[in-house]
């Protein structure tokens, strides 16, 4: 092996452990969600492996393509936020406990150049992930039975949803979203290879399915909903057989009945308030702001912020203070005391509220290149489907969450994965296979 081929396998092991160590990391006490191990330590890490890489191959990580370029970009309009934001510190380290200012969104960009560059798929490391995936599944769906090993932060003393070692139902949801196509799409392309119903990956996708469930999400099942539904689209252009497929989808709505079961109508009750708070919206009806658990109202005080701040927004991790400058009345009528909203629940008002519409702008045309370059690719290189599946389904589920550090770190590896992969030649792409 020469000297540029070790580097890149070495580089190429570093993304994977920032996916398995990542969610290790915990603080089990106080009031936090556990956010600042997990971004101090992918933070970190990251930094040391560009130094290693601009040590070992300087000219890979100096070039740079279009898609890299309207990055760039991106992020440049985001450090003009720091001339205008009314918390300079905030601003670069994000609000306490959440660790999501401009050094943490920098670091995003840094691990999916990372990932573009280097990232091959290797079936040992793709294994492990899968088995981190399940055990952090399992823990999820025991605290939903009340069996919780592990000690929690005071503030979730009381909990029954699954949120694990991720700070929080939601935060852990949108995790889960990016990681179920993963073990989904093994199980078929397994199961196609070896003309078996039946392989390790059906167990793994149940689980973190099960798990997905127990988060009682509904931004969560919507984007697996959507996912899930253009991962079907994509095997059957690629000629799978139905009758995998269809024992996938047995399964897990096997699960959704058990679940339901169990839980005395959560799911199929919480599925019907998502019709009903769509219709409360769209007919106007009394208490329609009340929406999506009072998204609606935060949403149409975003909107109104938007268009007093359109070029920059009101700040990087500063929306908080903008609702208690102009709303602090709003909000006390609306919820009978005043409560702090820090995000707008949903990542594309959030990133236009608080670092400007150019700058959303920017983010779409990007998020719009990479998916456009994988879609092209796909045919001709089959593990882009389950990419692209992960990367649908956050975006859907980000109309109704937050980004954290929890999974948006996913995210960005995920995007510069997909475009690595879009990019193989065919000696690479015909090795990269799914083998037991």
């Amino acid at each position: 092996m020469d000297k540029l081929a070790a580097t890149n396998q070495n580089l190429n092991r570093h993304i994977y452990t920032i996916l398995w160590v990542t969610p290790f990391l915990y603080i089990p006490f106080g009031q936090v969600y556990s956010a600042l191990p997990k971004v101090f330590f992918f933070s970190v890490y990251t930094v040391f492996i560009f130094i290693e890489w601009y040590m070992k191959d300087k000219t890979s990580l100096l070039s740079f393509d279009a898609y890299d370029k309207t990055l760039g970009l991106y992020l440049l309009l985001l450090l003009l936020n720091l001339f205008i934001t009314p918390s300079f510190l905030r601003t670069i380290w994000g609000v306490p406990n959440r660790h999501e200012g401009i050094f943490t969104l920098f670091v995003y960009g840094m691990l999916y150049f990372l990932a573009k560059k280097h990232f091959r798929f290797n079936q040992r490391y793709f294994n492990g992930l899968i088995l981190i995936i399940s055990l952090f599944s399992v823990h999820g769906i025991m605290q939903y039975y009340g069996i919780d090993f592990v000690p929690r932060a005071a503030f979730q003393e009381n909990w029954q949803r699954a949120f694990s070692s991720f700070g929080n139902p939601n935060f852990f949801s949108a995790y889960l979203v990016l990681m179920l196509p993963l073990p989904m799409y093994a199980y078929l392309y397994q199961a196609m290879s070896k003309k078996a119903l039946i392989n390790g990956y059906l167990l793994a996708a149940g689980l973190s399915y099960y798990c997905l469930l127990a988060t009682l999400t509904r931004s969560g099942w919507v984007g697996f909903f959507f996912s899930s539904l253009l991962l079907v689209i994509l095997v059957r252009l690629q000629g799978y057989h139905w009758k995998y497929l269809i024992m996938l989808f047995s399964l897990l709505a096997i699960l959704t009945l058990v679940f339901d079961v169990l839980s005395q109508g959560q799911v199929f009750g919480r599925m019907l308030r998502i019709f009903q708070d769509a219709g409360s919206v769209v007919m106007q009806t009394e208490g329609f702001e009340n929406a999506g658990s009072h998204r609606w109202f935060i949403w149409m005080k975003v909107v109104d912020l938007i268009k007093m701040y359109p070029l920059l927004g009101v700040g990087i991790e500063t929306l908080d203070l903008a609702f208690s400058k102009f709303f602090y009345q709003d909000v006390v009528n609306h919820l009978g005391y005043y409560l702090h909203f820090d995000k707008a629940h949903n990542e594309y008002l959030h990133i236009a509220v608080t670092s400007g519409v150019p700058a959303l702008l920017v983010y779409l045309v990007f998020i719009g290149q990479v998916v456009k370059k994988t879609f092209s690719a796909y045919s001709q290189n089959h593990l882009l489907i389950p990419l692209l599946s992960s990367i649908a389904g956050y975006l859907v589920q980000a109309f109704f969450n937050i980004s954290t550090v929890f999974s948006s770190y996913v995210f960005w590896i995920f995007l510069g994965a997909a475009l690595a992969l879009s990019q193989e030649d065919s000696t690479r792409t015909s090795s990269s296979t799914l083998s037991s």
